[in-house]
């Protein structure tokens, strides 16, 4: 059998597209699902949580204190503790009991830097009352964060940034 060179043109653009389209789908899958992919950190920053204190530390390679953040922690030390690597991140995100978190970024599962919550996606929804607790327990398990912070690290610490989170 005789192939033309259209055909085998044809047939080589044919593979090109299998392959890039089975990329996009495990890179849309792992986004999705907030699994992130096994990659070292390329992040210049290494994020220091405090449970007992409710304070968040960024330092750079160097070991430099680049910025300090007043947190709420997880009531009753809920906040899972232990070193993570940031998953993924999300301009918004659905938090529980249908409130809202602004420039959230997925440490472990469940645990997320987030803003502190909205009642709606909208930014003069934020809840006064649980800003004025940054800096003590007070969340289901999440890091919550000033608006200002959450960006800072959703802007700053790139997916693969590792997270320390402190013992008691």
């Amino acid at each position: 059998m005789v192939v033309s060179s259209e055909q085998s043109k044809g047939e080589s653009m044919n593979k090109k597209r299998k392959i890039v389209t089975g990329i996009f789908i495990l890179l849309a899958v792992f986004t999705l699902t907030g699994v992130g992919l096994p990659v070292k950190a390329s992040s210049k920053y290494t994020i220091y949580v405090n449970r007992n204190s409710n304070i968040v530390n960024v330092v750079n390679r160097k070991g430099e204190l680049v910025r300090y953040m007043y947190c709420s922690t997880g009531k009753h030390y809920a906040t899972i503790r232990g070193t993570y690597h940031t998953k993924s991140r999300y301009r918004w995100h659905t938090l529980s009991h249908g409130v809202y978190g602004q420039y959230c970024t997925r440490i472990q599962g469940p645990y997320l830097f987030h803003s502190v919550w909205y009642y709606s996606v909208r930014k003069n929804q934020v809840s006064c009352r649980e800003y004025n607790k940054l800096g003590e327990q007070a969340s289901m398990g999440c890091v919550r964060l000033a608006v200002v912070d959450a960006k800072w690290i959703y802007e700053h610490c790139l997916i693969g940034t590792k997270v320390v989170i402190g013992k008691k």
